[in-house]
Formats: C-alpha cells, structure tokens, sequence
C-alpha cells in the first residue's frame, strides 16, 4: 500500500469526440499520478454530460514500463 497523489488538467470543456455511433460533446481531462511508484503515469478522460466516461487513453511510458491502451464506450442508452 503506498500513498498516490494525481495532478487533474481540464484540457476541454466542448471537445467534439466522434464514436461509433456519433459525435458527443464532451469534458476532456489529463490525470498524472504525482507521487508513488508510477508518478509518471498519463491517463486521459473525456466525459458527455448526461452520459459518464465514454473514452480513457492509457498513454504508453517506456521509463515505466507501461504500454498504452484505450477504453471506448460503444454504445449507451438513458431511461426513459
């Protein structure tokens, strides 16, 4: 167990992300882990209001170790 800090960057607030089933407006934010083992560590969010989370860049760090990886939401649907 070890003590983790991050540093947050909002990098948009009206960033156009096109997915496989169109375009949301969405929150673009930049996560790097300040402290701890994997301080280094990149991980990008974009977010659309009313949905949550629909895509996460995992960016590769050679120092670390740590390959690349991406989650993408590929569909979504709200009640009601």
């Amino acid at each position: 167990e070890e003590d983790r800090e991050h540093e947050f960057t909002v990098l948009a607030v009206d960033e156009e992300l096109e997915l496989n089933f169109g375009t949301l407006e969405t929150v673009h934010i930049r996560r790097e882990r300040t402290t701890g083992a994997l301080a280094g560590e990149v991980v990008e969010h974009w977010y659309a209001p009313g949905v949550g989370k629909v895509q996460e860049h995992r960016l590769p760090n050679a120092t670390l170790g740590l390959e690349g990886s991406w989650e993408i939401l590929i569909s979504y649907s709200i009640p009601g």
